[in-house]
C-alpha cells in the first residue's frame, strides 16, 4: 500500500478539517495517509485546544515549548518518525520552516519524493542576494509544489521549475459548514471583520475609516470578532474617536462565527499582510461581498473587483472608507448579486478539489524523474534546520 505523510510545524484550526478529509479520501483509494504535527504548543491558532488521539496523527512534541527544544532533538525525532513511516510522498510546509528544511533533508538522504505546500509570494519579501540565492536552490530541490491557485505559478516558473510539478487547492475550508441561507431582509446592516487583534491586521486604520463612515450617517454598524493583545488599545481608540456604531464581540467559536457571518451584509479584511486569508473563504461560503486589502493574497485569487467585492490600499484610511461607502451605496439587488458571485467563486475551491489535486500529485511525481540534487544546496541544507518564527504572525517585518 502506498503511503503519504503530511508534516508541518502545527496543524490546528483549518488544518484539522482538511487532513481528516484527506485521510478518508485516501482510504477510499487504498492509500495510507499519515500526519506528523511537530509541535503541540505555540501557534497563532492556540485558541484551538483540541487534542487529537488518532493512530495516524503523530504529534512529536505535544507538551514542549518549541523554543526550548534543540535542533538536534527535533531533527532526531522527525527523522526517526519518518524512517518508521517510510512514505512514498512526503508533503511539508515551506523550506523556511522546520518541516520543510528537515523534511527535505530526510527526503534527499532516503531518496524519497517530497512536495512543498506554500502560499507565500516569495518575490514580495526583501532578502539579500545570498539568502535569496540559497533559498531558491533549496526550493528547486522539491519534486512537486502544492499551491493555492495558478496565480502563484510565476513565483516558481521564474526559478525554471516546470508547471507539470504544480498542484493546487490546499487553501480551502469546509465550505459546507458555512452554507446556510438567510433572506436579505433577515440580515443586519453589519459590516463584519473576523481577525486577531494584532498590528498586522490593521484594525486601527479600520476604526479611523469607520469614523469617516459614521460622519455620513449611512445606517451600518461595524462588528469586530476576535481578540488579541491590541484589544485594549483598540477599545481606547474607538472611545477616543467617539465611535457609536461599533461592536467588539471578542473571541467566538466556529458555530458562532458562522451565524454572525450570515447575519452580516459584507465582510472586510484590512490586513497589512496575508499570505492568503482563509477567513475570506469562510465569508464567501456564506455568500458575502468582500472588501479586502490589496496586501492579502486572497484578494488576487478570490475577489473580483466590481463582481463580488472591492480592493483597497490598507495603508490609506481614505481608501478603506471609500471602499465601505461604495459598497453601502450599492442597491440591494447588487449587494445580493455580489454575494452570490462570492459563493460561486469559492465553491470551486473545496475539499474534493484539494483531494483530487493531492492524488494527482502522487500519481504524477511517481512517473517523473528525480530532481537532481544541487551540490551547493546539499551542502547548505546540512546547516539549515528551518526556523520557528512567530513575530510575523502579529507584526509586519
Amino acid at each position: 500500500m502506498k503511503k503519504v505523510v503530511w508534516m508541518h510545524t502545527d496543524l490546528r484550526s483549518y488544518w484539522r478539517g482538511r487532513l481528516y478529509f484527506l485521510k478518508k479520501y485516501f482510504e477510499d483509494q487504498e492509500i495510507d495517509f499519515q500526519v506528523i504535527e511537530i509541535f503541540g504548543k505555540g501557534s497563532p491558532y492556540d485558541f484551538d485546544t483540541t487534542v487529537i488521539h488518532e493512530e495516524w496523527w503523530n504529534c512529536l512534541f505535544p507538551e514542549d515549548d518549541p523554543k526550548m527544544l534543540s535542533n538536534a532533538v527535533i531533527r532526531a525525532k522527525i527523522f526517526s518518525t519518518l524512517d518508521k513511516l517510510q512514505p512514498e510522498l512526503l508533503i511539508t510546509g515551506p523550506i523556511v520552516f522546520k518541516s520543510g528544511a528537515l523534511g527535505l533533508r530526510w527526503a534527499k538522504k532516503r531518496q524519497k519524493k517530497i512536495a512543498f505546500f506554500d502560499d507565500t509570494t516569495h518575490s514580495s519579501i526583501k532578502r539579500n542576494f545570498l539568502v535569496s540565492f540559497v533559498k531558491k536552490r533549496f526550493i528547486e530541490q522539491a519534486d512537486a509544489y502544492l499551491l493555492p491557485t495558478p496565480w502563484y505559478d510565476k513565483e516558481y516558473t521564474s526559478l525554471g521549475i516546470d508547471r507539470n510539478r504544480f498542484f493546487y487547492g490546499f487553501n480551502c475550508v469546509d465550505n459546507d459548514f458555512f452554507v446556510k441561507k438567510l433572506e436579505w431582509d433577515e440580515k443586519e446592516n453589519w459590516l463584519i471583520c473576523v481577525a486577531r487583534q494584532v498590528p498586522v491586521k490593521n484594525l486601527s486604520r479600520l476604526l479611523k475609516a469607520w469614523k469617516l463612515i459614521e460622519s455620513k450617517n449611512l445606517g451600518y454598524s461595524l462588528v469586530l470578532v476576535g481578540d488579541g493583545f491590541e484589544n485594549e488599545s483598540l477599545l481606547a481608540l474607538a472611545k477616543a474617536l467617539h465611535l457609536k456604531d461599533i461592536q467588539f464581540l471578542g473571541k467566538k467559536n466556529s458555530d458562532e462565527i458562522a451565524d454572525l457571518l450570515h447575519k452580516s451584509k459584507a465582510f472586510i479584511l484590512p490586513s497589512l499582510s496575508e499570505s492568503w486569508g482563509l477567513v475570506i473563504n469562510e465569508a464567501m461560503a456564506t455568500s458575502l461581498p468582500i472588501l479586502i486589502s490589496k496586501k492579502a493574497n486572497a484578494a488576487h485569487n478570490l475577489v473580483i473587483s466590481g463582481e463580488n467585492g472591492i480592493h483597497f490600499d490598507p495603508y490609506r484610511v481614505d481608501e478603506i472608507a471609500n471602499a465601505i461607502s461604495e459598497f453601502i451605496a450599492l442597491k440591494d439587488v447588487q449587494k445580493i448579486a455580489w454575494g452570490k458571485r462570492s459563493f460561486e467563486l469559492i465553491s470551486e475551491m473545496n475539499y474534493n478539489h484539494m483531494g483530487s489535486e493531492v492524488s494527482r500529485c502522487l500519481q504524477t511525481i511517481s512517473k517523473l524523474p528525480k530532481v537532481h540534487t544541487n551540490p551547493l544546496a546539499k551542502l547548505a541544507l546540512s546547516f539549515w534546520n528551518g526556523k520557528y518564527e512567530t513575530r510575523t504572525w502579529d507584526y509586519m517585518t
